[in-house]
């Protein structure tokens, strides 16, 4: 598992930023503070996890390390979403409805092949 200060470099990185470039978008006097966090030296504080997380599109739990997923290279993405049970619930209804339609589609043309 990666630390939280290569996750940190591998994000900035990513969005082709240097050292510096961060330290200046952090409110940072200098990319010393930077190199410490990437070098696991220091962390950063609450504040800055969570700038970092909006500034790399990602999440700060992801940054921390206790969400594997990256959301800013949308690794398992595809595999797992996240919905709230009414949603679920509605997307369920609106299938079953379907179904439904389907088969009383097939019943029809089934009906009508005899008829001919």
């Amino acid at each position: 598992m990666d630390s939280t200060g290569r996750r940190i470099k591998r994000c900035r990185e990513k969005k082709g930023m240097t050292q510096d470039e961060l330290a200046v978008h952090m409110g940072k006097s200098s990319k010393q503070t930077i190199s410490s966090w990437e070098n696991d030296k220091n962390e950063p504080t609450l504040s800055d996890f969570k700038k970092l997380a909006q500034l790399f599109d990602t999440t700060v739990s992801y940054l921390i390390g206790e969400d594997q997923e990256d959301q800013q290279t949308g690794q398992q993405s595809s595999e797992y979403i996240s919905i709230s049970k009414d949603e679920l619930i509605d997307l369920l209804r609106k299938a079953n409805k379907n179904q439904d339609e389907e088969i009383k589609d097939l019943q029809q043309q089934l009906e009508r092949t005899k008829n001919h």
